[in-house]
């Protein structure tokens, strides 16, 4: 607000031109442009509040009848090439949907359950994916890059050609996965069951696989060079080992054909 004092007396505020009571000269005070300046002032915090109680109250962003929020129930619905970038999804559900294609990269998932989805191709690199059950999702040729997937159920997920390079898969389960020609580079995969596995031409490179179990794993064609192995990695199960590049030779056993 402007606020223009005369030689005379007179005070204009906000425009509307008035005299300062009793004054002869130069008003000391101009208070009633104090107090007018001090009810816009409140005015404006008024209004923003107001903005701001209407902006919670918004709805949730709806794509193909699934409403974009925690816990929310999306199962079996078409999700194919759904724009969902770092959205907010924890504890929802999407079982059997269709999610091809879809961008779900930074999104957060985690305990989300993702049981039987379509999920190939699909963009979830930088995802908060830990305690998800991905368990028996199509996740063909997805990009989980740098996913954090600790503790994640992925039993009997097939993962041919994924892309888990650097992803956090520390104690996850991933007994009866199909990773063949998937990439693991960098992976943690500490204390991650890969029982059963199928493996057959993934890499490994500088994946850390101290504590990880390999019980009946088809190793034939799986690239483990570079990997971190100690005692704590149980390959002494594994099924084709003879077919491994850069599995270690596990002393006392002779390595079993595939079954």
């Amino acid at each position: 607000m402007n606020n223009i004092e005369g030689d005379d007396g007179n005070l204009v505020c906000g425009g509307q031109l008035g005299r300062a009571p009793g004054a002869r000269g130069r008003l000391a005070r101009p208070l009633r442009c104090l107090d007018a300046g001090r009810t816009a002032m409140k005015l404006k915090l008024v209004a923003g509040l107001l903005v701001a109680c209407v902006a919670v109250a918004v709805p949730a962003r709806t794509v193909n009848n699934c409403d974009i929020r925690v816990g929310t129930l999306c199962n079996e619905l078409n999700l194919s090439g759904a724009k969902l970038s770092a959205s907010d999804l924890a504890y929802s559900s999407f079982s059997q949907s269709d999610l091809s294609d879809a961008d779900l990269s930074k999104a957060d998932l985690h305990s989300a359950n993702m049981r039987f989805a379509d999920l190939r191709r699909a963009n979830l690199s930088d995802a908060l994916m830990h305690d998800v059950d991905l368990g028996d999702a199509d996740l063909r040729a997805a990009d989980l890059r740098r996913a954090n997937l600790r503790n994640a159920s992925l039993e009997g997920a097939d993962l041919r050609g994924a892309d888990l390079r650097g992803a956090d898969l520390r104690g996850a389960r991933l007994w009866g996965a199909q990773l063949n020609d998937a990439r693991l580079d960098g992976a943690k995969l500490q204390r991650a069951n890969l029982g059963a596995a199928k493996l057959g031409g993934a890499i490994f490179k500088g994946a850390d696989l101290r504590g990880a179990q390999f019980a009946d794993a088809n190793l034939d064609g799986a690239n483990l060079r570079g990997a971190r192995i100690d005692e704590s990695t149980e390959l002494g199960d594994a099924n084709n080992l003879q077919g491994c590049i850069g599995c270690p030779p596990v002393a006392g056993r002779k390595p079993r054909p595939s079954r």
